[in-house]
């Protein structure tokens, strides 16, 4: 994959610096991102001062070049209908427009400073949490949908007889969370159980995958044993899963947008079909008629992107539906319904199959 430049935290209209690094970036391609609020509030690390300095100096300046520019052209005006002309008048207007320049050009030196200065500090925090939540959702499970009508203790109940069934009820912790909707406080569909070690994790994870399956699942049953009626038909299922990170469901984002883009578009040959599976732990789309992975999502934290490998037939059309599919997908997302406000930029590139290229291909091992 191409070198790309990370992602800016200030200033999204700055440009690349030099021709040769557009050149190495050819073959990504890079979605820019105006910065989000997480990034606005990272920036309140640096000197103040400095940047309101850098900031004042900047507007003044640009007005002053903004000033004289209309000033020269007006005058320029003026010697054409007379037929008059100046040449030295006309040089000395250009040294001054060229010393204008020459300041800005220095200021805009001092931003990019600047940004490198948090883009590091920014790298780093991000790859110390990452490690961290990465630890910590070691030890965690989830149980996940349960019917509506079961209550807080109903919950508590199934969890409690699965624990025990494990033999870890005492090293473990359940969480039957709450969110808002609207006015009224509403159980949360899942439930998630703290391990205190990975000897406690191990053996209720064993218990689950030996006792549960697609073909034998775990019901949920009332307080009076008996199985609840799925709306959609059948017994109600709950589904004990690994938990995941916020990290991780962070990026699953993007992927739940390559999803929707080649689902939704005749160009793919996926649209209207069923056969696409997303698969949140492996961050990848995957092709359940040839068992293959389509595409597939992974942080690059040397380079500070969020990186998107799909095959290459359909790179361009997930780039260029990137913004409205987004829009589209995470409508009813509370903090990322835009991509703007997405924390990650994201880069695509096509899965190589030129020999040696075993990196970049996309199959399932």
């Amino acid at each position: 994959m191409a070198q790309v430049k990370k992602p800016h935290l200030k200033d999204k209209k700055i440009k690349e610096r030099t021709d040769a690094q557009e050149e190495s970036e050819k073959n990504v391609e890079i979605i820019n991102k105006p910065p989000t609020d997480q990034q606005a509030d990272d920036e309140e690390m640096l000197d103040k001062h400095d940047v309101e300095m850098v900031d004042k100096e900047t507007r003044q300046l640009i007005q002053q070049m903004k000033d004289l520019s209309l000033q020269m052209k007006h005058e320029l005006d003026q010697w054409r209908a007379t037929g008059a002309t100046s040449t030295e008048h006309v040089q000395g207007q250009q040294n001054n427009m060229q010393a204008q320049l020459d300041r800005l050009t220095e200021i805009a030196n001092r931003h990019d400073e600047e940004i490198d200065d948090l883009r590091g500090l920014s790298d780093f925090t991000h790859e110390i949490v990452f490690e961290r939540e990465a630890k910590y959702t070691t030890l965690k499970m989830i149980i996940k949908s349960w019917p509506q009508r079961a209550t807080y203790y109903d919950r508590v109940r199934v969890t409690d007889w699965l624990l025990q069934q494990a033999h870890v009820q005492q090293y473990t912790k359940q969480e039957h969370g709450y969110y808002t909707s609207g006015r009224k406080f509403v159980l949360s569909p899942v439930t998630i159980l703290t391990f205190e070690d990975q000897d406690a994790h191990q053996m209720f994870e064993k218990f689950a995958y030996t006792s549960f399956s697609a073909k034998k699942p775990l019901y949920y049953w009332d307080s009076y044993g008996n199985y609840m009626q799925h709306w959609k038909g059948g017994w109600h299922k709950l589904v004990i899963a690994n938990d995941m990170g916020k990290i991780d469901q962070t990026i699953n984002l993007a992927l739940i947008t390559v999803l929707h883009t080649l689902t939704s578009s005749e160009q793919t040959g996926y649209a209207g079909k069923d056969q696409l599976s997303h698969r949140p732990s492996d961050k990848q789309i995957f092709d359940l008629n040839t068992k293959s992975a389509v595409a597939k999502a992974t942080y690059d934290k040397d380079q500070g992107v969020l990186a998107i490998v799909l095959q290459k037939s359909f790179v361009e059309v997930v780039r260029t539906n990137w913004h409205e599919a987004w829009r589209v997908a995470h409508r009813d997302h509370p903090r990322f319904n835009d991509y703007s406000r997405f924390p990650y930029v994201c880069t695509f590139a096509g899965a190589r199959t030129e020999e040696g290229a075993d990196e970049d291909e996309i199959k399932n091992e």
